[in-house]
């Protein structure tokens, strides 16, 4: 069993002085004289630490015990000032919320008479303007007045050759349906034009002389088409009429510009232009019959 650190007799000797010791074998080895030992006066106590901390947690713990044992800073009466919280205490669960001090705003500024007045005819002229349009708005999806209809009921090709100048003679006669869709408005055709052409060349025009359709009703005008001696084709088109020709199927195109306005009464009254393009397909001449046709209008 190990002895009693106060009964070795090496035990607590200082670094300094226990360079200086050394053992017999040493000394018998270098021929030294024995040294006496050192005497047990000068040897210090040491502290009993073995049922102490060691290291970092010593020190931890000595700063816990200071922090904890520092008393409070005295408060000077007739002052209250919160005790700050020590980050080792516990926080309270209900703190008082911080109500802002209440700030006077200035009061609002004094509207005169005339400013009023001024507002307010704003604001009626404003609400006046919003019930017309609705009005307006009402009205049209009540009447909601349709476009006039344009189609082509009938093609005859009366005549048509190629001069030995390379110049095109022909008489078409198209029979032109109008119609008024509308059951409580009348329509006024004033202005109507409509041209022949056999692709990409002008070869007659024609207008229409206005006229006007009362409800629901339609008509068919007759258009009679004649080229004018003085139009000549370039070599495409006349080699393609040429080939039409012998098979007895000729395509022509028209294409027209209509103007027209819808009345009902005496107040409300609806104004349209319409472009009118149709392509159509006869026979050859003299019985030259519609075969086929495709029209589009737009406006």
């Amino acid at each position: 069993m190990p002895s009693h650190p106060e009964s070795n007799p090496h035990f607590g000797i200082p670094q300094n002085q226990e360079q200086h010791f050394q053992s017999p074998l040493y000394q018998y080895q270098h021929n030294q004289p024995p040294s006496a030992p050192l005497p047990r006066t000068n040897i210090p106590k040491l502290q009993d630490r073995r049922n102490q901390p060691l290291g970092p947690w010593a020190m931890l713990q000595e700063d816990q015990g200071q922090h904890i044992q520092q008393p409070d800073p005295p408060v000077p009466q007739g002052h209250h000032h919160p005790r700050p919280h020590s980050p080792h205490e516990p926080k309270p669960r209900h703190q008082d919320h911080y109500s802002p001090p209440h700030v006077l705003l200035p009061p609002p500024p004094h509207t005169t008479l005339k400013t009023r007045c001024f507002a307010g005819f704003w604001a009626c002229f404003w609400i006046v303007i919003v019930l017309i349009g609705l009005v307006i708005l009402i009205t049209y999806l009540v009447t909601r007045p349709h476009k006039p209809q344009f189609d082509v009921a009938n093609v005859t090709l009366n005549a048509a050759y190629l001069a030995p100048d390379v110049l095109l003679h022909a008489d078409l006669t198209m029979q032109v349906k109008f119609t008024n869709p509308n059951r409580n408005a009348k329509v006024d055709f004033s202005y109507m034009v409509i041209d022949l052409y056999y692709g990409n060349t002008l070869i007659a025009s024609q207008k229409v002389e206005p006229f006007y359709l009362p409800k629901t009703i339609y008509s068919l005008q007759v258009v009679n088409m004649v080229t004018s001696t003085q139009v000549p084709l370039p070599e495409p088109d006349m080699e393609r009429l040429k080939k039409q020709l012998s098979y007895s199927s000729v395509e022509f195109e028209i294409k027209g510009v209509i103007r027209s306005r819808v009345t009902r009464g005496s107040i409300l009254r609806y104004s349209y232009r319409q472009h009118v393009d149709c392509t159509f397909t006869v026979n050859g001449p003299p019985s030259g019959a519609l075969t086929a046709k495709y029209c589009k209008i737009k406006g």
